[in-house]
């Protein structure tokens, strides 16, 4: 009865432990992403939030090319019309940080960590260097003809109005 009872005991432990897994596996919200690539960013992408700006209503797609550059589209940006920004990027896998410059030289207003990337790479979420609650989530899509072919305006030397 013992050896049946310690056997029992033993099973039920061991299954225990194969049931359980990390939180962070499930690949989740909060699920950290161990290595991020520098491939995995390559595509065309859609701002879906902005924090701290939650209600934002602009439309804004990031083309990140394979040779290291950038388009930036902003779609009814504000009253002026469309906007369009291109520059190139860099990325550093190691500490998972993207900075870029403009094409006019003009460096991004700030450095952005990549917090989170799913498991299918669809889903980014970047993180502000200097305000840690500036926070990015993008979205993986097809940018629409008609944003890449908008007419924009004239660029503005307001570096406020830039979106990176």
């Amino acid at each position: 009865m013992n050896r049946i009872l310690t056997t029992l005991a033993i099973t039920f432990a061991t299954l225990s432990l194969v049931s359980c897994s990390d939180d962070n596996s499930s690949g989740g919200e909060n699920a950290q992403t161990p290595h991020i690539a520098r491939a995995d960013l390559t595509g065309e992408w859609k701002l879906q939030e902005w924090a701290p700006d939650t209600n934002m209503k602009k439309n804004v797609y990031l083309q990140l090319n394979e040779d290291n550059t950038f388009t930036l589209y902003g779609e009814n940006f504000n009253e002026l019309g469309n906007k369009k920004e291109t520059g190139k990027f860099e990325y550093q896998e190691a500490d998972k940080l993207i900075k870029g410059t403009y094409s006019d030289n003009k460096p991004w207003g700030d450095q952005y960590t990549i917090t989170y990337m799913s498991k299918d790479k669809s889903i980014m979420k970047w993180q502000a260097q200097k305000d840690k609650e500036d926070i990015s989530v993008y979205v993986r899509t097809e940018i629409p003809d008609e944003v890449k072919n908008a007419p924009t305006r004239a660029a503005v030397d307001d570096e406020d109005m830039r979106i990176l």
